[in-house]
């Protein structure tokens, strides 16, 4: 090809000149420029663009544009010729511009670039085109690096649960991330200035937070503060944190505010409920004679005492802020005498971890020598630091007694006569103290029963709404710390009622293999969980219908059984029932005496180890406390509870091998099998079944009536409050109300007269009355059932208590029923034909045995376990699935519905997962009627399927099938 034509001719000098010096501007620029004829043919292109391409400006002259240059589009595919823009700009005299398309170089690769391709004329004749280009690769990993960091800091806010602003300290105004609007409760009219900014603030808030940013802006350092909203969405407050950092010109004016807002409204209530538990507590702890304290020791072998009670100013002439951060003071106060005694002791406890006690002298000024006996348990902390537990009594009149006695005990044979009134007042006045003791345990269970009940329900109420994982942590310690409390609770309080002779047994029908088995189900999860299996053998002469105390036959099965699991790594637990000594010539069959044996495959114990145990607060190796924990009282409280049931305990056990705990009770045949109980929660949906009740809880404590409300609604209960009796008896003259949830121990009228004035209304009278009280005393549950109560509640309440006591008395239909709810009982026992479906339409038997075995195995404990774990999930899907058909979700329903089809047919309910399917199907297309007649089909298929499953388990466990866990591999 002819090498084209040079860009200049001849021309005059000074022409030439000008030529000469517009080449070289041109040549000069950033940007690519390139002159086209009307051919297509490159007649001119600078060396920048020349550069870009990879080409020398020599290879590109004479040489096609499009067909070099712009042949294919930046996916790959071609460019038509026609269409190409560097022609059309000759071809069409207009101008184009492009952004998105690409060059292509020299070497096979493309750049992304931004041209102008424009007519060039010669005195208003067309002679080609004249393009300019440039290279926009930085400009593109520009753009989509600022759209990664801006996505990322949008997911980073919603994640955290953050929001953002930027306010210009100029005009007012602020802008927001969607994460703020949401927090602050604005939609898009709300006009983001400092005014409106200002309404948001609660009013008690607006004036210090004025201050607070005054004082950032004065000092130059960041905006940091907590207050309250109200949100125009629904006028609701929340609690939010927010930050801030200014930032400043060149003369030191403050431009700009940009910071950060958090909702912490959660967080603040549970650290308010949490202070005020606190405080709660430690006003209580006044209440105990002596000193309550928390003694640390530090591996830099540094004393303090974290927390100590104001008794300590009694017990050692010192505050508890004097002690907090140095408890070397303590020491002082021991005589010299015995100061290094006292401090061995000290020290010895905590080398070997083992319970401190230790009786010594204390010389307080002004006073003469007096006698303290302290008390407390050692944890290892995970700094190695060691931390006790426990108080210091005035030990002072008992040991000058023992002194005393020891006297007399000298002079005895000279002294008998005198001394004998004495001792009889002495004895008199322990008595009065061992009562005084009871009385006084008792009511510190009633007092922190109630912060008590707050605490597990509040925390019961918040786990079930929490979605952050690390909440949910810190509230299941909560629960599990509080449940644990309980626990301590109960066994003082059991302790002390067998010490005061007042705990007594009661006498009732029960089925002891359904009893046993309820206990090891409750244990399961903790057996599943490290692999244990468990097992239930029972005598074949042994009745299985008693008369007896079913619940402390229990409690010493439970604490036998928890300390069987608790101490076993592996292998299995057997729980055993025998019938001892029984008599060929009985045939009244009055009464027999029953052994249960609790047999694992734990540690072992030592001879030493099992001389210490049922004794009061001791274990078999307390140096296992770190890792087990445990009060001791347990074991006691056992063997207190089988001699009143006319029994006694007792271990075999070799170390390494297992251990076998027994007890033996003497207990009476019923002589018949007793009506089975329906579980409530089986036979039906329990929000269809308690949804409509309206209940009236009746407290003057503010926590308990919110912890109340929030378990009822939970249950689908409406709830009235009241805080006295005077205002409930006022509100049920006014209201219908089917049940009342009574207070004991309440200002201006208490829940006994409550009661009484209930039952002596005839209009009245027949409302059922629970009493909820922190009073556990049984002769007190027996005081609250004679003045007319129905039954009784005890704090903190136990949500799966509550709601099987409220289903066991709201048998009636509920005052306030929607038809609804009338019309699900109505079809709950309809026959399919009459819904409206045609049967046919699920596919699958009932409940198919082989396909459950071909899913899950052939093991009958195994699919017991399973099928048992089924149900216990299935009644709340169904309850999901008819609520989100009566809210007209289908979209809901349909995904509910095909959740549940896949766990249904993998445990053989194939007709289930037919009619699951069918609501899957309906939902798709909007089909709402049919899907609420479809989910009244699908609850009664479910229904008529559980009892046979439930028939298959009940056969299984005659035949002696046991909860037999499988390990995780």
């Amino acid at each position: 090809m002819p090498r084209p034509a040079p860009l200049t001719t001849d021309l005059p000098e000074g022409t030439l000149a000008v030529q000469r010096f517009a080449e070289g501007i041109i040549n000069s620029v950033g940007e690519g420029l390139c002159l086209n004829d009307l051919q297509g043919l490159i007649t001119f292109i600078n060396p920048v663009g020349a550069r870009m391409l990879g080409y020398e400006p020599e290879e590109l002259l004479g040489q096609p544009a499009h067909a070099l240059l712009h042949h294919t589009r930046a996916d790959g595919s071609p460019y038509p010729e026609h269409e190409c823009v560097l022609q059309m700009a000759a071809r069409d005299r207009r101008t184009y511009s492009a952004e998105d398309e690409v060059f292509w170089c020299k070497d096979g690769s493309s750049i992304p670039v931004h041209f102008v391709s424009a007519p060039m004329l010669d005195r208003d004749t067309l002679v080609g085109a004249i393009i300019t280009f440039r290279d926009i690769s930085a400009q593109l990993a520009l753009r989509k690096s600022l759209l990664d960091n801006e996505f990322k800091m949008r997911k980073a806010q919603e994640i955290a649960g953050f929001g953002s602003y930027v306010t210009d300290l100029a005009t007012g105004r602020w802008e927001s991330s969607p994460q703020l609007d949401a927090i602050f409760g604005v939609d898009a009219d709300f006009v983001h200035d400092i005014p409106n900014w200002n309404r948001l603030l609660a009013p008690e808030f607006r004036e210090a937070a004025l201050a607070h940013y005054l004082e950032a802006r004065e000092k130059k350092c960041d905006f940091r503060m907590d207050y309250q909203i109200i949100r125009p969405i629904d006028g609701a407050r929340r609690w939010v944190a927010a930050n801030g950092e200014l930032e400043y010109d060149h003369e030191g004016r403050p431009t700009r505010l940009i910071g950060t807002v958090q909702d912490i409204h959660e967080r603040k209530a549970i650290e308010l409920q949490l202070q005020q538990s606190h405080d709660l507590l430690a006003k209580l702890s006044e209440l105990v004679p002596g000193v309550l304290y928390q003694f640390k020791l530090t591996p830099d072998g540094k004393f303090s005492a974290p927390f100590a009670s104001r008794g300590v100013a009694d017990m050692f002439g010192l505050t508890p802020e004097q002690v907090k951060d140095d408890a070397s003071s303590v020491f002082e106060a021991v005589p010299a005498s015995h100061r290094q005694a006292f401090i061995d002791s000290v020290l010895a406890s905590a080398k070997t971890l083992q319970n401190w006690s230790h009786e010594f002298p204390v010389q307080l000024p002004n006073q003469e020598k007096c006698w303290r006996q302290g008390l407390a348990r050692p944890e290892l902390q995970a700094d190695q630091s060691i931390i006790w537990h426990g108080f210091v009594s005035d030990a002072t009149q008992r040991l000058e007694a023992r002194a005393q006695l020891q006297h007399l005990n000298e002079t005895l044979e000279t002294r008998v006569a005198q001394r004998t009134a004495e001792l009889a007042v002495a004895l008199e006045h322990a008595e009065q103290a061992k009562r005084s003791r009871g009385e006084f345990l008792a009511k510190m269970s009633h007092e922190i029963r109630t912060p008590m009940n707050t605490i597990m329900g509040m925390s019961y109420l918040a786990l079930r709404h929490a979605t952050s994982e690390k909440d949910r942590a810190y509230l299941q310690r909560i629960d599990n710390s509080a449940k644990h409390l309980l626990g301590i609770i109960n066994d003082v309080l059991d302790f002390s009622k067998i010490d005061a002779g007042k705990l007594s047994l009661e006498v009732s029908h029960f089925d002891l293999e359904a009893t046993v088995q309820q206990i090891l189900q409750s244990v399961e999860p903790r057996a599943v969980e490290k692999g244990l299996a468990l097992k239930l053998q029972i005598g074949l002469d042994v009745p299985r219908q008693l008369i007896g105390d079913p619940l402390r036959l229990g409690q010493i099965l439970i604490n036998y059984i928890n300390n069987a699991v608790k101490f076993t790594e592996k292998g299995e637990i057997r729980v055993e029932v025998q019938r001892l000594n029984r008599r060929v010539d009985d045939a009244s069959d009055s009464t027999c005496m029953l052994r249960f044996n609790v047999v694992d495959t734990g540690m072992g114990l030592s001879e030493e180890q099992m001389s210490r145990l049922f004794q009061s607060f001791e274990q078999g190796d307390n140096s296992t406390t770190r890792k087990f924990g445990g009060t001791g009282l347990g074991l006691a409280i056992s063997k207190q509870l089988a001699t009143l049931m006319g029994g006694e305990v007792g271990v075999s056990s070799q170390l390494g091998v297992g251990s076998t705990f027994w007890f033996t009770s003497q207990l009476k045949p019923a002589g018949k099998t007793l009506p089975v109980n329906v579980d409530i929660a089986q036979s039906d949906d329990i929000r269809t079944i308690l949804s409509g009740y309206r209940v009236l809880v009746v407290d003057d404590n503010d926590f308990n009536l919110e912890v109340a409300k929030g378990l009822l609604e939970n249950m689908g209960v409406q709830s009235v409050l009241a805080s006295d009796g005077q205002q409930a008896l006022s509100l049920m003259q006014q209201q219908v109300f089917d049940c009342v949830l009574m207070d004991i121990q309440m200002p201006v009228m208490d829940g006994l007269e409550a009661t009484r004035q209930i039952r002596a209304d005839p209009a009245l009278a027949a409302t059922c009355v629970i009493a909820m009280t922190a009073n556990a005393l049984s002769e007190n549950r027996e005081n609250y059932l004679g003045a007319g109560l129905d039954d009784v509640l005890t704090k903190p309440v136990n949500p799966d208590m509550l709601q099987a006591t409220l289903m066991k008395w709201l048998r009636k239909p509920p005052h306030r029923a929607a038809s609804g709810v009338t019309e699900r009982r109505r079809a709950a026992n309809m026959p399919i034909q009459e819904y409206g479906i045609d049967a046919q339409r699920s596919t699958g038997e009932l409940w198919n045995r082989s396909e459950f075995a071909r899913n899950v195995g052939s093991n009958p404990s195994t699919q017991t376990r399973l099928l048992l774990k089924f149900q216990s999930g299935a009644d709340t899907q169904l309850a999901a699935i008819v609520d989100a058909c009566e809210r007209a979700d289908c979209t809901a329903a349909a995904a509910l519905a095909h959740k549940l089809k896949s766990a249904a047919r993998a445990v053989g309910l194939l007709q289930l997962g037919g009619w699951c399917e069918t609501i899957e199907q309906m939902g798709s297309v909007g089909d709402l009627a049919g899907c609420q007649r479809t989910a009244l089909v699908l609850v009664h298929s479910y229904r008529e399927a559980q009892q046979e499953i439930n028939a298959w388990i009940q056969s299984n466990s005659r035949a002696g099938v046991t909860l037999a866990p499988e390990r995780e591999k």
